[in-house]
């Protein structure tokens, strides 16, 4: 009996630990559950986009929730929210009651103030405030004007210092979590730019490309200028260092005529083609226009073109841009996808929020196919799978060729990690088979959808001298068992209960 349950147990192993949330754990702090309560509230598009500052306000506040812990004092949570604010957020947020309850599932109405030492509902305390005392369109991309903004509209009662926003925050940048990506910059130069503009969208493309390691297998950026034409600046991998790249933007010549969009888009959807999409690496386009396209009926054909196309895009919109076009060629949801700013001038601001998302934008992998890599120590690559419920779920293997790695899982987040994941995988050394996990559709969440996105990340272990965490993965739809016929995650339970039955 004890043969049998030691290999029962080594069967099931990638399955044990499953299902975290530190965002709903009373004084659970630090930077990956406050960026966690930020991801799963954004991902709601319940408020409008508040331009980095709720993800700032947890840092000015209390260093992501350290002083908390110091102190002992974890009233108000992470963002401390004072009892005179709390009772402002249940007297005037009905308006938002409603989409938490039923995008999040939490009943905010019958909370009482204790309930804010969890990271996620003091996290939405501070959104609801922010909404009502702020307007999302007067928040200022600038960080150094949201400092007054902190201290002037929304007024951190149980806050620190007003200099402290700035001082901890403004000028800090943050690390990507992911160091691979094929990014692709495309910028119009149509002649309603004009040159001095065109100048500071240039400064814009060099400040956004130095927030990147550029190398020949991490980031690769490729840059393609359009107007009546196209000109590619240069080719994905083509130049290997940051430095490089922003010369050749710096070099770029303004010619300005028309908005051909669908051609950058277009000439865009070649490049990303060209990129390592097969390996999981994930595939960005950012489009950066001041106007509409010279060719509407062209720009709805190229969309269609590039409808089924796998490539997460982002459009920046300035000025005279037009919204609906720029949602008809971005990626879900618009809140995520989707910016316009007021005028040229917000574009060296808005590089410290493009930059966040591009570093945590996933790579959607196709079923049936293996894809691989190498991740280095605490290396994340993000991807996401398109679920269909009449498959009933998903089953994915992951095997190590050298090191070791953990898979996290979730369907409520899009970059799940330590502090949120609902199914987690953790192929070691000394166990290179890592099996085949199914994840079943989740119908607790999700009932009547017909097709979601499970997301997830792979994380690089520690590793030793001289060797790398080279990983392969596949995914199916449906149930699967190879062919060493391994069980699935139904079937490991019920064997389990037999056994436990037996050793009774």
């Amino acid at each position: 009996m004890l043969i049998s349950f030691v290999v029962l147990t080594a069967v099931i192993s990638p399955l044990l630990g499953q299902s975290v949330d530190k965002t709903l754990v009373a004084r659970e702090t630090g930077k990956e559950v406050v960026d966690a309560v930020v991801d799963r509230i954004i991902l709601t598009c319940i408020f409008d986009n508040d331009k980095l500052m709720l993800k700032r306000m947890a840092q000015a506040e209390s260093n992501d929730g350290s002083k908390l812990s110091t102190t002992g004092d974890f009233n108000g949570g992470i963002w401390r929210i004072s009892k005179n604010d709390y009772k402002f957020v249940k007297d005037n947020g009905g308006q938002y009651f409603k989409d938490i309850s039923s995008k999040m599932g939490v009943d905010f109405v019958h909370t009482d103030y204790s309930d804010l030492e969890k990271p996620l509902y003091s996290g939405l305390a501070a959104s609801i405030k922010l909404a009502l005392k702020v307007a999302a369109s007067s928040i200022p991309w600038s960080c150094k004007e949201q400092a007054v903004t902190w201290i002037t509209k929304y007024g951190p009662e149980l806050g620190t210092p007003n200099k402290t926003y700035y001082e901890a925050i403004c000028g800090k940048k943050d690390a990507c979590d992911t160091s691979k990506a094929d990014i692709v910059i495309v910028i119009d130069e149509s002649g309603s730019i004009g040159k001095d503009n065109f100048i500071l969208v240039k400064q814009f493309v060099v400040d956004l490309v130095g927030a990147f390691h550029v190398s020949a297998d991490g980031i690769r950026i490729g840059i393609i200028k359009y107007a009546s034409k196209t000109t590619t600046i240069t080719g994905l991998g083509a130049l290997t260092t940051t430095a490089d790249v922003q010369d050749a933007v710096r070099n770029i010549i303004y010619s300005g005529s028309g908005t051909r969009t669908d051609l950058g888009l277009l000439k865009m959807r070649d490049m990303l083609h060209n990129g390592r999409g097969s390996e999981g690496i994930p595939q960005i386009g950012i489009i950066l226009t001041d106007g509409k396209s010279s060719d509407a009926d062209a720009l709805k054909d190229a969309v269609k073109e590039i409808s089924d196309e796998s490539f997460t895009i982002f459009s920046v919109g300035v000025s005279g841009a037009d919204i609906e076009e720029l949602k008809l060629y971005s990626s879900d949801p618009d809140c995520l996808h989707v910016y316009l700013l007021n005028d040229f001038t917000d574009m060296t601001d808005f590089v410290g929020q493009i930059q966040s998302l591009t570093c945590k934008a996933p790579a959607e992998l196709p079923p049936g196919e293996e894809v691989g890599g190498e991740l280095g120590k605490m290396e994340y690559l993000f991807f996401r799978l398109k679920v269909k419920r009449t498959r009933k779920g998903v089953t994915i293997k992951l095997r190590m060729q050298t090191g070791s790695c953990k898979m996290y899982l979730s369907w409520k987040v899009r970059n799940p990690g330590p502090a949120v994941y609902d199914y987690i995988q953790d192929v070691t050394p000394n166990q290179r088979e890592g099996g085949a996990m199914f994840i079943p559709w989740p119908d607790d969440l999700y009932y009547g959808w017909e097709e979601i996105y499970l997301y997830g990340a792979i994380v690089g272990g520690p590793g030793t001298i001289g060797m790398t965490n080279r990983y392969i993965m596949e995914y199916t739809d449906g149930m699967f068992s190879d062919r060493a016929g391994i069980v699935t995650a139904n079937l490991v339970l019920l064997v389990l209960m037999m056994v436990l039955a037996m050793l009774r």
